[in-house]
């Protein structure tokens, strides 16, 4: 039972790296959205770029900050079953009985299981972040910019 539990520890080391490299990314991801929309925000006066579709954005801010408190669970959840990993490892080492030993086993493939939650989770929200800029549509950073130096360039041809 030591080598399944050496086995299922080695799974569960790549599990972890897989997901920390996903809640690693996310937050870069958000935090550009989130950029993109604030800025979004500003131009969303009487007159502006986004008057029309200034409800909209602040639905789409809303819903960010919902993905972000989300995110937040996964990373506390993450926290808490990369201590009980380590708790686990302990109790294998110091583990003499074959009882002691499925127990441990039973623990890590339930932490496997959880784990494995989390990373479908965190891929899904990834995926909502993704779907929310995509219907910002044409508010995106770089057309805001694209229009502001074609602005830019006709103002300056008619000094």
């Amino acid at each position: 039972m030591r080598k399944e539990i050496e086995d299922l520890d080695k799974e569960l080391d790549g599990d972890f790296s897989n997901l920390r490299k996903l809640l690693d990314m996310i937050p870069k991801n958000s935090q550009d959205l989130e950029s993109t929309l604030k800025e979004m925000q500003l131009g969303t006066e009487s007159g502006e770029d986004y008057y029309e579709k200034r409800e909209e954005i602040q639905e789409y801010l809303q819903e960010l900050a919902d993905l972000v408190l989300d995110l937040n669970k996964m990373e506390e959840s993450y926290s808490q079953f990369t201590d009980a990993k380590t708790k686990l490892e302990s109790a294998a080492k110091k583990a003499q009985s074959s009882e002691n030993f499925k127990k441990i086993l039973d623990q890590m493939q339930s932490t496997k299981n959880n784990v494995t939650n989390i990373t479908t989770d965190a891929h899904e929200l990834q995926d909502l972040i993704d779907e929310l800029k995509k219907d910002t549509g044409d508010c995106e950073l770089q057309t805001t910019i694209a229009k502001r130096k074609k602005e830019f360039s006709t103002l300056s041809n008619k000094l």
